[in-house]
């Protein structure tokens, strides 16, 4: 499974914080989203400000540039989720039943905003992963038959 990490419009809430480092590099107590999604061994693209996409490359050289379309599904999971132990085991359920999910995926909403997402692969063709807008563009019509308002926070 692919893994993509995104910032969107809200990480500007969480500033004075996300000034030099990406959302998910920040720190909640003493845990990091990007800890916990390096830990699930999948092939995983940062999206983040442009002016944030050199030190991305520097901080964490292990994220990639493209994703694997051989692969089925891709989690898409928001920058600014916090880094919890449920929302981590909520993730983790989430992937576990990937084989179980309707062939549109799934997205999860809190309140406005998406906080993941799972959704077949092939249904990124066309659009450009590194770009500050992917989020923006591929959530704004996206379509799912099922969207939860989970106990997901951010």
């Amino acid at each position: 499974m692919n893994v993509i990490v995104f910032e969107d419009s809200g990480v500007e809430n969480l500033y004075p914080v996300t000034t030099g480092r990406p959302a998910y590099a920040v720190t909640c107590g003493s845990l990091r989203l990007i800890d916990f999604l390096k830990s699930l061994n999948s092939r995983m693209i940062g999206i983040v400000r442009p002016f944030l996409e050199r030190i991305q490359m520097l901080d964490f050289p292990e994220l990639e540039q493209s994703i694997d379309l051989s692969q089925r599904w891709t989690l898409i999971v928001n920058a600014r989720l916090a880094p919890t132990v449920k929302n981590w085991e909520k993730i983790s359920a989430l992937m576990e039943s990937s084989n179980q999910l309707l062939p549109e995926g799934i997205l999860i909403r809190v309140g406005w905003a998406t906080a993941a997402a799972i959704i077949p692969t092939s249904a990124l063709q066309g659009y450009p992963l590194i770009s500050a807008c992917f989020a923006r563009n591929f959530f704004k019509n996206a379509q799912s038959s099922t969207v939860f308002q989970s106990g997901l926070s951010q």
